[in-house]
């Protein structure tokens, strides 16, 4: 009889845990899903498609990590982290970090400066953002991926 080993998991599939993505954009929100998919990336993957619909959320589940979209026209991402920064204060807990995931030109969302803000990835989505958010849920340190 063979014996079998269990190899331990490759740090690159590493869970990101239970993600909420906040875009307005389909598309996007599409991108997101299949590349986490290919890359084994999260627990739990859920859609807001602007911050309002995300607090909402924020107020009955718990997420490890937030990719927003800085532009919606819904809720500016801006208002959105007042807004956050705001339930964190009511629920006495930490709240997730934030990942900006954005097509804008960086320096419009730099203007958003944000303790609770941990990095800025440019769209589309893709597997070297994965590479970055595994870094970030392991806390290696904060980069930017460049485009």
């Amino acid at each position: 009889m063979l014996s079998q080993t269990h190899p331990k998991p490759h740090p690159t599939k590493m869970s990101l845990g239970k993600v909420l993505v906040i875009d307005y954009d389909e598309i996007s929100c599409f991108l997101v899903e299949r590349v986490m998919s290919r890359n084994g990336g999260t627990g739990q993957l859920s859609f807001a498609k602007h911050g309002k619909a995300a607090l909402d959320l924020l107020e009955r589940e718990v997420f490890d990590l937030i990719l927003l979209e800085i532009n919606s026209p819904f809720m500016e991402g801006a208002e959105f982290l007042r807004e956050l920064d705001r339930l964190q204060e009511r629920r006495g807990a930490d709240l997730p970090k934030v990942v900006v995931v954005t097509s804008s030109v960086r320096h419009t969302f730099l203007e958003v400066p944000h303790h609770r803000i941990k990095g800025y990835l440019p769209k589309p989505f893709s597997d070297r953002h994965m590479e970055f958010l595994r870094a970030l849920r392991q806390d290696e340190g904060i980069q930017e991926v460049s485009p």
